[in-house]
């Protein structure tokens, strides 16, 4: 809504201000976030390397935590709504928690990067490989070209990948 504004630093330093640039709280995550979205109720989800997914209220209180046993946190998605959030590790482990800070699934997949649609009934990795948001793959690409960027229409309809050999792809959902 223009109001606030969020950012995140190397140092792992949140802020969030004012859209004058009046601070309104900091944070320390501890590492530069990799994934770093915002709901409609303000509340902050951020990882990044080390290890952890934070949700922080409109206040910059701490609303949870999780720690991710796996490997570092690579990319991530969530739905506009914000009930689903979606996290890939670079040991190829996808999990999925509710805004609540539940773990959902928790699933191998070898990605690299993700995206959501903004209803958050699909997820795409950078194989794209498609699933549904219980976790369960729904389509499966035969090319296996990793893409390191994705980005889905609001509507849902296409998905952009970036890939390592300097393309960009587009992909139409067929209806």
């Amino acid at each position: 809504d223009g109001k606030r504004v969020y950012a995140g630093f190397g140092g792992g330093q949140l802020v969030a201000l004012t859209k004058d640039g009046k601070r309104i709280w900091e944070a320390y995550v501890g590492e530069f976030p990799i994934l770093f979205e915002v709901d409609a109720k303000e509340n902050v989800y951020v990882a990044g390397k080390n290890r952890e997914l934070f949700s922080f209220d409109s206040q910059g209180k701490l609303r949870w935590r999780y720690r991710i046993p796996d490997h570092v946190v690579t990319g991530g998605a969530m739905s506009a709504d914000g009930r689903l959030i979606v996290v890939g590790t670079v040991g190829s482990w996808m999990y999925a928690f509710s805004d609540e800070g539940r773990l959902l699934w928790r699933r191998r997949a070898n990605f690299g990067a993700l995206g959501m649609t903004a209803d958050g009934r699909w997820i795409v990795d950078g194989e794209r490989n498609v699933y549904d948001s219980g976790g369960t793959i729904a389509w499966s690409s035969s090319e296996k070209m990793l893409a390191s960027g994705i980005a889905i229409s609001r509507d849902g309809m296409y998905v952009a990948g970036v890939y390592g050999d300097s393309s960009i792809r587009l992909f139409r959902r067929e209806p």
